[in-house]
């Protein structure tokens, strides 16, 4: 009889079976039956010698991206990093486990049986350990695919640049914590990232940063120094590149000249150490989470929002942000902020806004709900106060007025996360009553929604009311014009939905969604007038005029193309005159977004056609009052797009009026 032989990998170390691989977990590499696999009932899938390597193949040498270019071979991305078996194999951390869960019912029963030695539950399901943590054994591709990663970190100088050409409102708190990270790992290992190092230089950097990967990070550290020294200098970790990868991005993107060959470098780079910390373990740490996040909006940027993989992306967020238990955190933190607390709080607010928006925009059910949120809000502290020492963050916390809005005349991130999240909320109602089950929706319902979101804004400190007669004062940064802008038009497009849904119940005339819709289209232009001043949001363009203008120039079109006002007494600003202006310029922003070359670029292209020849209609009218069909308006397009949610799409008329006489 012959001897069974167990394959050995490149290590030496024993080869695993296939199902025991892919689920990652230990293998006593039983022939020819695994134990794992006779327990749990499946010894026909326990097999030995089979690869279950991507079908990408990695590349001969190691890539090269010096300068940096485009890395050809950080597309190839390898397995995910094997961790370190610990040292019982059965572990594992359940997460966040709430009312309902078993771990719940049996610590309530713990409680009340008399204390022993030799048996205490407490909390050992999720205790973090003080451990070391496991050490990442890296395979070849992984290892090579870290290296090709480290190559592509461009100059010192030309790393700040590109941090700094970059604003994004929601990250106040993280740029300077980006920024000291930043300087530290130039610092540290200046002569591995801009010096000629050796493969095997870059290799034990590689192998460096995974292990720091690997600890145990300290969410809920209450110093923000020492918050931030576990993730930077030499204990630099791979959730501390991506981030920096994800600023150079942006950065990039944001370049008059675009390198779309170096944009996908650095996003490829992203995906990589994002993938990286993932693996290193069970659960997901606050920097994680943010990282998580930014590659959601790289994905809404470079596939689309309405494309899976976006979705995919957010949905991985949504599960982090859960498992966690960030949704579910108490007032205790409230009462004693630190930077901890207010970071997670801070972008589990910014997960769910996002959640919000895409549903909006695709007409997908949410996956997440404020029914199922005990998280509070972020308190409105200035990012330097959560960045100082514990006293001066008390001190801050301790000024906010009644309504937990800060007395000052300056706005900064915080209040608008919290501006957002407030808009956010009636957003969801809104949401339940346009996508829910509801078969009708009474009208008073749909009153009191709109008055409670006039409400919400009308409550809003005074640092973030837009003075549309003083957008074009220089004074104003440009931060604090784009913070207002989104607000104002978050706002404007909560009432424009609650409107379509009156008109849907015949319970509105179009004479206020018209005032609205005109509001909408002239507010988002502000962007196109002041595109000098907001140079460093110019990658948010394209979705803002989609987002935004398009919606608002649908009711506009359809007010030149069947008129419903006799008379504008309603709204002063409101005339035929001006309605054509704002869309003769809706239709140059929109010019300029169909030579930004994104999945949106069509949808632009559509939009802008269909507008023009609306013009050219009112304009020029046609003899005996002919009335222009929808294929003459370039219909056929836009019904190809993924335009799917009917409060948005406000160019539905089209199909079914265009073809009628007056």
């Amino acid at each position: 009889m012959s001897v069974m032989t167990t394959p050995r990998r490149n290590n030496g170390r024993p080869e695993a079976c296939l199902p025991c691989r892919r689920r990652k977990v230990a293998c006593d590499h039983a022939r020819p039956i695994c134990s794992r696999c006779i327990r749990r009932k499946h010894p026909d899938a326990c097999k030995y010698g089979v690869s279950i390597v991507s079908s990408r193949q990695p590349v001969d040498e190691p890539l090269r991206a010096a300068s940096p270019q485009i890395n050809d071979g950080l597309d190839i991305l390898p397995e995910p990093p094997v961790r370190a078996a610990p040292r019982n194999s059965e572990d594992f951390t359940p997460g966040y486990l709430g009312f309902t869960s078993f771990y719940r019912t049996f610590n309530e029963a713990s409680t009340s049986i008399p204390a022993s030695p030799h048996f205490e539950l407490g909390n050992s399901l999720n205790e973090v350990s003080d451990s070391p943590g496991a050490v990442l054994s890296l395979p070849d591709p992984t290892l090579q695919a870290s290296v090709a990663v480290l190559k592509c970190f461009p100059g010192r100088q030309k790393a700040q640049d590109l941090l700094r050409a970059h604003f994004d409102p929601h990250d106040g708190w993280l740029r300077p914590v980006a920024e000291f990270t930043l300087v530290e790992l130039y610092d540290t290992f200046d002569q591995v990232i801009t010096g000629t190092p050796s493969q095997g230089q870059l290799e034990t950097l590689a192998r460096t940063i995974s292990n720091n990967t690997a600890r145990p990070f300290q969410d809920d550290e209450v110093d923000a120094r020492k918050w931030i020294d576990q993730f930077s200098g030499r204990n630099t970790r791979w959730e501390t590149l991506g981030i920096l990868f994800s600023y150079w991005e942006c950065g990039a993107r944001n370049s008059i000249n675009r390198d779309e060959r170096l944009m996908e470098s650095f996003q490829r780079c992203v995906e990589h150490c994002f993938r990286m910390a993932r693996n290193a373990s069970s659960g997901a740490n606050c920097m994680v989470l943010y990282l998580s996040w930014k590659r959601t909006v790289f994905g809404s940027m470079t596939a689309g929002s309405a494309n899976l993989l976006c979705w995919e992306y957010h949905a991985e967020s949504v599960a982090l942000l859960t498992f966690a238990g960030w949704h579910a955190s108490t007032m205790q933190a409230q009462q004693s902020p630190t930077l901890a607390s207010e970071m997670r709080h801070r972008i589990n607010i910014m997960i769910y806004v996002g959640d919000k928006i895409s549903a909006s925009f695709t007409g997908r059910p949410p996956l997440m709900s404020r029914r199922f949120m005990s998280a509070p809000l972020p308190l409105d502290l200035e990012d330097d106060a959560l960045l100082s020492d514990r006293n001066t963050l008390q001190s801050a916390a301790a000024l906010l007025n009644e309504t937990e809005w800060a007395d000052r005349d300056n706005l900064c991130t915080s209040t608008f996360l919290r501006a957002r999240a407030k808009l956010t909320f009636i957003r969801e109602e809104i949401l339940e009553l346009a996508l829910g089950g509801h078969t009708t929706t009474s009208a008073d319902t749909l009153r009191d929604v709109k008055s409670r979101a006039e409400q919400v804004f009308r409550d809003f400190p005074r640092s973030l009311q837009l003075n549309l007669a003083g957008t074009i004062n220089q004074d104003t940064d440009a931060p604090t014009l784009h913070m207002r802008l989104i607000a104002y038009l978050e706002h404007l497009q909560n009432l424009f939905f609650i409107e379509r849904l009156l008109i849907r119940n015949h319970a509105a005339t179009r004479d206020e969604i018209l005032s609205i819709s005109y509001r909408m289209v002239s507010t988002t232009l502000l962007y196109w007038r002041n595109m000098d001043r907001l140079s460093a949001l110019r990658t948010d363009f394209q979705w803002l005029v989609m987002a935004y203008a398009a919606p608002g120039g649908g009711i506009l079109c359809l007010e030149l193309v069947r008129p419903t006002m006799t008379s504008f007494a309603h709204d002063p600003s409101l005339s035929r005159s001006n309605i054509i202006q704002q869309l003769s310029l809706l239709v140059g922003f929109l010019d300029w977004g169909v030579s930004i070359a994104t999945p949106n670029r069509k949808l632009c292209a559509a939009c802008k056609t269909i507008i023009e020849r609306v013009l050219d209609h009112t304009l020029n009218a046609p003899p005996n009052g002919h009335i222009m069909d929808a294929d003459m308006l370039g219909m056929g397009t836009l019904n190809e797009l993924d335009f799917d949610f009917n409060l948005l799409d406000t160019f539905d008329w089209m199909p079914m009026e265009m073809s009628q006489p007056p």
